[in-house]
């Protein structure tokens, strides 16, 4: 199949489908059952140890530098005596006023949290329940990218076919 793609669509098509399609793996095999199923993980209570907004500047498509700002969330909780730290997966929105209410309303330092943590890896944890919009639009976009790729393959092969005939 593989040499079937780089024939007809190119080696960078071939490689940017494989890509994809490792991705999607990883997504729904890997990321999404971790965060659809916490009743499997057990949960403890926690304290939030930093709770900080980041600014980061970046340049749009018009060349203009905005800010872009997320959450950095950090945590302690102990598990079998075991005391662990976590970090929150950070958010990135636009909104500083959003950012800012979720981390002074929600996860504020020194506040008591919920953390969820894997039975088997104590060290590996999460604060939140459930797919964010990020993994949502991600899943979307592999979908999108891979069924777009193989129309492009089934579309390509159609007429590499009839010009044969």
């Amino acid at each position: 199949m593989l040499r079937q793609i780089s024939n007809t669509m190119g080696w960078p098509f071939a490689l940017v489908y494989i890509f994809l399609i490792v991705c999607a793996l990883y997504f729904t095999f890997v990321a999404a059952p971790k965060a659809l199923n916490p009743n499997d993980w057990p949960y403890t209570q926690g304290k939030v140890t930093q709770s900080e907004l980041i600014e980061r500047k970046r340049s749009n498509k018009n060349s203009d530098i905005i800010s872009v700002y997320s959450a950095k969330i950090q945590y302690q909780y102990t598990v079998g005596g075991k005391t662990y730290s976590g970090t929150q997966i950070r958010w990135a929105h636009p909104n500083q006023k959003t950012i800012e209410t979720l981390i002074k309303k929600e996860h504020p330092a020194e506040a008591d949290v919920t953390v969820f943590y894997n039975p088997q890896k104590a060290k590996e944890s999460f604060l939140q329940q459930g797919l964010s919009l990020a993994h949502v639009l991600t899943g979307l976009f592999l979908l999108v990218s891979i069924c777009s790729m193989a129309w492009a393959l089934y579309r390509n092969a159609s007429k590499r076919r009839s010009l044969r005939n």
